[in-house]
């Protein structure tokens, strides 16, 4: 269940909203033109199969009747690629053609021999499934059967019913023995969502740790660090300042799931409290044209563009870019500007394989606010909107990435994806930051320094899953392999904290400007300078046991293989560099089991384990031994007030 919430701040005892004015310009309502990319027909013992094969899924209706010995079906809000005809097709059936019609439908005719023919209708996958026989006993019926047939799966705009990231498997959130939360697209439109620490007032236990536009870095049920994925990939390859540097962008997201407890079996290293995972927007059959404005208070300014189509019928696209300006919430004109660009191909292979690959690059340029002062138990007594650094205090990020996605369906039971993901980043800052107070006299001393920080991160997927029985019992096998690599370089500038260094502002009375400010290059000492190359490999192996309706059972299990090398230069605090290196190994399990006593409530329980290596040394420079932790989760929970509250 989700709750629409607006936004409110306070600037000068002035309750603003977060300033919306958004405008969609779209395509005119209508109904989706469902793609039909291939017609296959194939003879049967009893007569014939037809198969069209939907584009990318979709709803149809089908509304079949009969003509003497032929057996015809009209398909309303369909799209065919290339009329088809086929004679001779088997022992009493004469001609199969399949052809559009001008008024936007298509039309199906089988033409019996020498007897009437009947036909039923159903949908696998991606592909409408007609079968058609001779039969003596056939006889019109006046009033067509409608049949409708849908390509994706149920719930609505606010409610998602099934999720990727807890299992690597599209699964009932129901059957999952761990809580989900899932945030759909409809409800980031609604709330015009900018960024994920909006987002996440829709998620209980999601905390933001840091201040506005200083990065995603998140606690989870109280475990700090939560790792970021975007479509199942760390977003910046996991060392300790990922979370901290990163800003990732929300306009191109697609839902963002929310998976709670222990989860190292599916991503490896992955904090106590969980994990979140950002799954992006895919191109879609039906043409989107998209254009969003958003605008507000401190000259926010936000236009947004979001469109996909058709360039073949095997081959769509989707772009989305956006381009913010803001002020900042500070009482001084301090400029942010954030561009983004994301282009996604879709390729249909054939009818069993689909290739989905994407781009994603962005530039932010904003101020770097270091917050306001503590004295004792409060903050002090000074507007919200002062600066304590210095007004042209600044922090530049990039970041570029790029993939690809493979799925192979080699029948309906069993299927193969391949995933690939490369991504790099830049921070840069430069920044005047408090180090001491003296509440006498209102001075704040400030020392300036600078940061710049790299990092690029290189990963590949590869899921096996089938589907298949054992008796009574339904099972649903994921064997997983995953390899990564990350490489991150950090140095930071710092002058030495003597009183010659320091900037002093008279935090009551401030005049800003007189500081100098240092280029990286001056800085005369480092505050730290640390290069980090890290290998990941890792197996999962899992199964989602059905013993009844009623009762399911999931287990798996992980091997980790970490190798890190880590050099440390020399720096203000540490005047010894040295260089470690550290291998490690770990097996990760997950239990659970979920009992249903209703299709719409679930009782669940589990016990899992998570495993995350360290990049901080001890004081004799060895590397601290990996953070280790185990979830027991007992909860119920339930669809009842989702589909009803809606």
């Amino acid at each position: 269940m989700c709750w629409s919430v607006s936004q409110l701040r306070t600037i000068d005892g002035i309750a603003w909203t977060t300033g919306i004015i958004a405008v969609m310009v779209a395509a005119p309502l209508q109904a989706a033109i469902v793609q039909i990319s291939e017609v296959k027909v194939n003879p049967t013992a009893a007569g014939v199969e037809i198969v069209l094969v939907l584009a990318n899924g979709g709803e149809l209706e089908v509304l079949p009747s009969q003509d003497g010995t032929s057996w015809i079906a009209e398909i309303p809000d369909a799209q065919l690629a290339e009329d088809f005809e086929q004679l001779d097709v088997a022992a009493g059936i004469a001609q199969v053609s399949v052809q559009s019609l001008d008024n936007g439908s298509i039309r199906v005719t089988v033409v019996g021999e020498n007897a009437p023919l009947v036909g039923t209708v159903d949908s696998q996958g991606r592909s409408l499934i007609l079968q058609v026989s001779p039969s003596e006993d056939a006889v019109a019926d006046s009033d067509p059967l409608r049949i409708v047939v849908t390509g994706g799966t149920t719930g609505s705009d606010y409610f998602v019913p099934r999720a990727n990231t807890a299992t690597r498997t599209d699964t009932p959130l129901l059957d999952i023995p761990q809580a989900v939360q899932v945030i759909p697209e409809q409800v980031l439109d609604d709330q015009q969502v900018s960024d994920l620490v909006e987002a996440f007032a829709n998620v209980s236990g999601v905390v933001a740790d840091n201040g506005e536009g200083a990065g995603a870095e998140f606690s989870l049920r109280g475990f700090q660090g939560a790792r970021v994925l975007r479509n199942g990939f760390n977003l910046a390859g996991g060392d300790s300042l990922s979370s901290i540097l990163t800003l990732p962008e929300v306009a191109n997201l697609e839902r963002i799931e929310v998976l709670k407890g222990p989860s190292s079996i599916l991503y490896g290293e992955i904090q106590p409290g969980g994990v979140i995972n950002l799954v992006t927007k895919r191109p879609t059959a039906e043409p989107i044209y998209n254009f969003e404005l958003q605008a507000g208070s401190r000259s926010f300014f936000r236009p947004q563009l979001d469109i996909s189509d058709q360039l073949t019928p095997d081959l769509r696209y989707r772009l989305n870019f956006l381009v913010e300006r803001d002020n900042g919430f500070r009482g001084f004109d301090q400029e942010i500007a954030r561009e983004f660009v994301a282009p996604v191909v879709t390729w249909d292979i054939s009818d069993r394989t689909d290739l989905t690959v994407d781009l994603e690059y962005f530039t932010d340029e904003r101020p770097l606010d270091t917050g306001l002062l503590a004295i004792g138990d409060s903050v002090i007594d000074v507007p919200e909107d002062r600066v304590v650094g210095e007004l042209d205090d600044l922090v530049e990020r990039s970041f570029f990435s790029t993939g690809y996605e493979l799925n192979h369906r080699f029948s309906d039971n069993w299927s193969v994806r391949n995933a690939f993901r490369y991504s790099s980043q830049n921070y840069d800052s430069n920044s005047f930051f408090p180090l001491a107070f003296d509440e006498a006299t209102g001075l704040v001393a400030r020392l300036n320094s600078a940061t710049d920080w790299y990092q690029d991160y290189a990963g590949v997927q590869t899921d096996l899953v089938g589907k298949f029985a054992t008796g009574s019992i339904d099972h649903t096998l994921l064997f997983g392999v995953d390899y990564n690599r990350s490489r991150s370089d950090i140095v930071a500038g710092i002058d030495p904290p003597v009183p010659t260094n320091f900037a002093p502002l008279n935090i009551f009375d401030p005049v800003y400007g007189f500081a100098t400010r240092r280029s990286f290059d001056e800085f005369l000492a480092i505050a730290r300078a640390q290069d980090v190359n890290t290998s990941r490999f890792g197996i999962v192996l899992q199964d989602q046991i059905t013993v009844s309706d009623a009762l399911k059972l999931v287990v798996g299990i992980r091997y980790d293989n970490v190798s890190q090398d880590v050099t440390n230069g020399q720096s203000l605090f540490d005047a010894t560099g040295r260089s470690v290196s550290q291998n490690l190994d770990d097996f990760t399990p997950r239990i659970g089991l979920v009992y249903q006593p209703i299709p719409e409530l679930a009782i669940y329980g589990s016990y899992s384990r998570s495993f995350v290596p360290n990049t901080v040394t001890d004081l004799a420079g060895d590397l601290l031994e990996p953070e280790e932790g185990e979830g027991y989760e007992i909860g119920v929970k339930t669809e009842l007030w989702d589909q009803r509250l809606i």
